[in-house]
């Protein structure tokens, strides 16, 4: 199986798309590592690129009064863009940071775009990602303002058991709004209740 058809069935696979959407993407990207720690997209700078995790995990942080805050987590499957390049052509707000060793499928924007115009299924594809991105943005914002902690941190046990398993207890707490001492009391609750199944010493 060459390069080409290698990519094809990692998209097929993680990214759930079509065969006819996985060999337009294979046409028009290629794939690569990111290190842990390592910036995919840096704040200030201007991103025309569009990455899908094919294998680890991401945070997404803004730096408010010297002080790195989380609100967002990205892992297999899941699109990673910078909406003020894509949009806007203007300079990102935010960083994009490997937190595991992740392999990245990487696109330009542009000729994406380009290809849309005459690829339906493309199209298709990139505007119904755009709007569950969207989607899960509101809901996201809806959480933040309607529930507290510990109802946030069932909610994203409940969404995506994986990550807390995954992601450093620092980065959980950053994305919940919380101390650490205060998530590890949470976490101590539901351990109490049986509501976490192992795993907690990946997330250190």
């Amino acid at each position: 199986m060459g390069e080409e058809e290698n990519a094809i069935d990692e998209l097929m696979r993680t990214a759930s798309v079509s065969v006819g959407v996985a060999r337009s993407l294979a046409n028009l990207g290629t794939s690569e590592w990111a290190e842990p720690s390592s910036e995919i997209i840096r704040r200030g700078r201007v991103c025309r690129q569009v990455y899908i995790v094919l294998e680890g995990a991401v945070r997404v942080f803004r730096s408010v009064e010297g002080e790195e805050r989380n609100f967002w987590f990205g892992i297999e499957g899941d699109l990673l863009y910078s909406d003020a390049g894509i949009v806007m052509r203007e300079a990102s707000k935010e960083t994009f940071e490997a937190i595991e060793r992740c392999r990245l499928f990487r696109f330009d924007y542009d000729e994406m775009m380009e290809r849309c115009a005459t690829d339906f299924e493309l199209f298709r594809w990139w505007n119904g990602m755009v709007h569950r991105e969207l989607y899960n943005a509101v809901e996201r914002l809806s959480a933040f303002t309607s529930m507290n902690a510990t109802e946030r941190y069932l909610q994203l046990l409940c969404e995506h058991p994986s990550i807390v398993q995954r992601i450093p207890l620092a980065h959980i707490a950053s994305y919940l709004g919380v101390t650490p001492q205060s998530l590890s009391r949470i976490r101590a609750n539901f351990a109490g209740k049986g509501s976490e199944r192992g795993g907690w010493d990946n997330a250190d």
